[in-house]
C-alpha cells in the first residue's frame, strides 16, 4: 500500500480507476458497444460516465503511474495487482468469462499505453505470480 501517504493515495486512485473501468466494461450489452470500447479514441471531455471508453481510463491511469514497471513507489502494490487482474490475466487468452474478453483487442490497446502494459507484464512475471500461475494451471471458461 505504499511507503508514504502520497503513495497510498496514488495506489488507491489507480485501484479505483481500474475498478471503475472494469465496471464500465461489465455494463456493456451489445457487440457494437464492446467493439467501441476498444476502438474509441480518448477524449478529454468525457464528463458523462456513459461515454467513457477504455482509452479514456487508460489515459488517466498512465498519467498516474511511472515507467519502471510498477504503478507506484518502485515496488509491487495493490494497484499493480488490480491492473493485472483486470487486464493481464485476460490478455493471456481468456476467450470467455467476466473480464475484457477480446484479448486481441485488449492487447492492441495496451500497446498504445506502454507504461500500463509494463506494469501488467512486470506483475505477471514476478516470482510470486509465476509460481501461482503455474500452480493454478490453465483456466477454462
Amino acid at each position: 500500500m505504499g511507503s508514504t501517504p502520497a503513495e497510498v493515495g496514488l495506489i488507491e486512485n489507480v485501484f479505483e480507476h481500474v475498478t471503475e473501468m472494469a465496471k464500465a466494461w461489465g455494463d456493456l450489452k451489445t457487440d457494437e458497444e464492446k467493439d467501441a470500447w476498444f476502438s474509441t479514441p480518448y477524449t478529454a471531455t468525457s464528463a458523462d460516465k456513459s461515454t467513457r471508453k477504455m482509452k479514456w481510463y487508460l489515459d488517466g491511469i498512465s498519467e498516474c503511474i511511472g515507467n519502471d514497471g510498477y504503478s507506484v513507489g518502485g515496488k509491487p502494490s495493490l494497484a499493480d495487482a488490480k491492473m493485472y487482474a483486470a487486464m493481464g490475466d485476460v490478455v493471456e487468452g481468456a476467450a470467455f468469462g467476466n473480464g475484457m474478453c477480446d484479448h486481441k483487442a485488449l492487447a492492441a490497446v495496451l500497446g498504445e499505453y506502454p507504461s500500463v502494459k509494463k506494469v501488467v507484464e512486470t506483475f505477471k512475471n514476478s516470482a510470486g505470480m509465476t509460481k501461482y500461475l503455474a500452480a493454478r494451471g490453465k483456466q477454462t471458461f
